[in-house]
């Protein structure tokens, strides 16, 4: 009899060593794919992994899940309420475009309490970051004409860079910070750090750059106010950035996007919401002229679109054809600063949403920053810092909805408050609800 029950047991560590991995591996594919196939085919696999994962539970959710999909469950529902007599394709595309960046935070959460280890996590955006990297920085090996050519032409024929690279570099100084050894071979710790560095500053990408700041200084702590030299650093900071502006060439700041430096000097006033007249001056500001059009579109409507906006499939009328990605058009869809995407879709409402969903997971991974175990406070920490990078960037490049290189840092961000979650959970419960509500209660 006690045989029987070791052979057991036996079966059932093998079984569960063997679904961790194999779990590993369907989220580092996630992570890798995310950034070379087309968005719309990640969806398509997110979804059918989510649903595969639904049936096999019994069509359970656990709590942890279900108060994480609950604010933007509501956010979705108040774009579709407000869509009547938009045109139902164009409110299918809305719906996925907020509703792939859901799916993405809700198949890192699912994945992640499979595979319950934060090394395991690390490991898997150390190997994504460096193959994202080396593939980066492989196209200027392969070409290195490239180097002379403008930044536009660099970043348009070698790519962008990538914000996992930008997270491995951060990971890799806390873990190193924190002491803990994400793998015992060192060597390509350092090799991934050196080359997510070099895809870094071949990207020449002010928001990488910045989002690298932003997440520093919540790893080192510098944004707790209550330290002097940390007021310090960051009044520092500001006044860089503003010397940084003033004392940039004429050339520079107007009108040329020839250097990184002119690009960040002229970081601030691109993102001015205004009425450009020029065509010279449209194309300079882009980001600042269709976020007036946002604007002009919003307060167009009545008061109940001033509450809910005008709904998912709405159209900015750029009131003249340009092209855009290839595409002659005058009615766009989405715009680069989120926070005008959502004032027109949702209203006040769906920025409230928003804002406070981000201020819930900041406060989450405030709490638990807190933690006397390391990998809880790490972990923690990270919440709070990529929470505020999808704040930031929401202004410029549409944050939490963007689907360039962002999609693998949403995935992440379930994944982690998945851990705290399974590991620490006073916020989150682990008892699963019933769809079928048998118990009555939620």
């Amino acid at each position: 009899m006690n045989n029987v029950n070791v052979i057991d047991n036996r079966n059932i560590n093998i079984f569960t060593i063997a679904k961790k991995n194999l779990t590993i591996w369907i989220l580092f594919l996630f992570t890798c794919i995310s950034m070379i196939l087309p968005t719309e085919i990640v969806s398509v696999l997110m979804f059918f992994y989510f649903m595969c994962w639904f049936i096999l539970s019994g069509f359970r959710i656990q709590r942890g899940l279900f108060y994480l999909f609950i604010p933007m469950a509501v956010f979705m529902i108040i774009g579709i309420l407000g869509s009547y007599g938009n045109i139902p394709f164009n409110v299918v595309k809305d719906i996925w475009y907020v509703g792939t960046s859901v799916l993405a935070l809700i198949v890192g959460y699912v994945l992640m309490l499979h595979i319950r280890d934060l090394k395991s996590l690390f490991r898997i955006i150390l190997i994504s970051a460096a193959i994202c990297s080396f593939y980066h920085i492989s196209k200027i090996i392969i070409d290195p004409s490239l180097l002379n050519q403008s930044i536009n032409e660099i970043r348009g024929d070698a790519g962008k860079g990538y914000f996992l690279s930008v997270l491995a570099i951060v990971i890799i100084a806390a873990a190193h910070r924190s002491k803990i050894n994400i793998t015992k071979n060192r060597w390509f710790v350092r090799i991934t750090f050196v080359l997510c560095m070099f895809s870094l500053i071949l990207s020449f990408s002010r928001t990488l750059w910045v989002s690298l700041l932003i997440m520093g200084l919540v790893i080192y702590d510098l944004l707790n106010l209550k330290k002097l030299k940390n007021i310090m650093l960051l009044i520092g900071i500001i006044i860089f950035f503003a010397l940084l502006v003033t004392m940039m060439p004429e050339s520079e700041q107007v009108g040329s996007k020839k250097t990184f430096m002119g690009k960040t000097a002229r970081s601030f006033q691109e993102t001015i919401v205004k009425n450009y007249k020029e065509k010279k001056d449209i194309n300079s500001n882009w980001r600042g002229f269709e976020a007036f059009k946002a604007l002009q579109t919003y307060l167009a409507g009545g008061v109940i679109q001033y509450i809910i906006g005008s709904g998912f499939g709405t159209l900015i009328d750029l009131g003249f054809y340009i092209e855009l990605g290839g595409v002659t058009q005058r009615y766009i869809p989405y715009l680069h600063n989120g926070y005008m995407y959502i004032l027109v879709k949702t209203g006040i409402i769906g920025i409230c949403i928003y804002i406070f969903y981000f201020y819930k997971l900041i406060r989450y991974g405030k709490m638990h920053a807190l933690s006397m175990n390391s990998y809880i406070h790490l972990a923690g920490k990270l919440i709070v810092a990529i929470s505020l990078v999808i704040l930031v960037t929401t202004l410029v490049i549409s944050g939490f909805f963007n689907k360039g290189s962002f999609l693998p840092i949403i995935i992440i961000l379930g994944s982690l408050i998945a851990y705290i979650g399974n590991i620490k959970n006073p916020f989150i419960p682990r008892k699963p609800i019933l769809m079928a509500c048998q118990s009555g209660r939620i």
